[in-house]
């Protein structure tokens, strides 16, 4: 039994493997292009150029750079650009001349690239934490790989990506109750992007004891005291943006953001989760103070298997529990089986 388990999860990962990396390198490598031929007009402006010029060194706050914007405090993507190894020139099919500007473009399009796959494979694995089918599961990852607001951030020079990434591995670390983790992500995560303080939400809807979710809370203080620390007294801001007339406009610009489809998508997306999570048959005793009504008796009747289900719950370390657990089990305490699995 425990080879036909290791077997089928094996071809499981190949499938989910095989999948997002073939979508993944597509939109790396149609998004990069893009990009190249936007560097043949002229070098980028906005955003793209605050974090190339954290990544080749005149913004990085480091070398004794005036932060002045809060851009500038986003280093760890830059940072972590610069040890991506360079592929062979051959992989450009622009005439532009393959300068330090190209390169550090790659550099950030193989390293979002990257996180978009690490990404992809979370929701894959949320899905199936959630009780979803393979299929279903793996329709989620392709799902989360063709949002507009992933691919579009792939191959150009973005921190977007590695937030994601990021708060991804932040509630993996909430739902495994794993503390060590949930420090890491959430100290590296603010330093890549500040919405990366939106953990605490997730941690608020964590259907636990008011002492764990405090516990959880505290570990994302650490990297929240070390930001405020560094941006408002260490390094502080030329020009404090909290201050500034750029905030309101961006503020509109959020609320704007959340009546288009995809903001309200990236809105709900972690809540739908934590209420999947809720409502999963993992918390059995939860569903159990319903009435018992003539369809919930008849339910509770066809037998121990439907039972088993919940008391084992859904994920899919539970799956597997109950792929080897004998064929007759106790049923929880309260429900009648009248059958049992011959």
């Amino acid at each position: 039994m425990s080879s036909v388990i290791a077997a089928a999860r094996i071809r499981e990962f190949i499938l989910l493997v095989v999948t997002a990396g073939t979508l993944t390198f597509s939109g790396f490598y149609d998004s990069f292009q893009d990009f190249q031929q936007i560097l043949e007009k002229g070098p980028p402006r906005g955003d793209l150029a605050d974090y190339l010029a954290i990544y080749r060194g005149p913004q990085d706050i480091q070398l004794g750079y005036v932060p002045r914007s809060h851009r500038d405090y986003r280093v760890v993507v830059p940072y972590l650009a610069r040890l991506v190894p360079l592929p062979p020139r051959s992989l450009s099919r622009s005439e532009r001349q393959f300068d330090e500007l190209v390169e550090g473009a790659l550099r950030f399009a193989i390293l979002n690239a990257l996180f978009t796959f690490g990404s992809s494979l979370l929701a894959y694995y949320f899905c199936r934490w959630f009780g979803f089918s393979v299929l279903l599961s793996l329709f989620g990852s392709v799902l989360y790989l063709s949002l507009t607001g992933v691919n579009g951030h792939e191959g150009i020079p973005q921190v977007d990506s590695g937030f994601f990434f990021v708060f991804g591995v932040g509630a993996l670390a909430i739902l495994k109750r794993c503390q060590l983790l949930l420090l890491v992500s959430c100290t590296l995560g603010i330093f890549i992007k500040e919405p990366m303080v939106l953990i605490l939400v997730l941690i608020g809807l964590l259907p636990a004891t008011v002492r764990e979710r405090a516990r959880l809370g505290l570990m994302a203080v650490p990297g929240i005291v070390l930001y405020v620390t560094v941006r408002f007294w260490l390094v502080p801001m030329q020009d404090e943006y909290l201050a500034s007339q750029a905030l309101r406009e961006d503020i509109w610009a959020s609320f704007v953001h959340l009546g288009t489809p995809n903001g309200l998508l990236w809105t709900f997306m972690p809540l739908l989760s934590l209420s999947a999570d809720g409502l999963s048959g993992r918390h059995p005793a939860r569903h159990d103070r319903r009435p018992r009504t003539a369809a919930r008796r008849r339910w509770a009747d066809r037998g121990c298997i439907g039972r088993r289900h919940a008391a084992y719950g859904s994920s899919p370390p539970a799956t597997m529990n109950r792929a080897i657990s004998p064929a007759t089990i106790r049923c929880p305490a309260g429900v009648q089986c009248t059958s049992s699995r011959k």
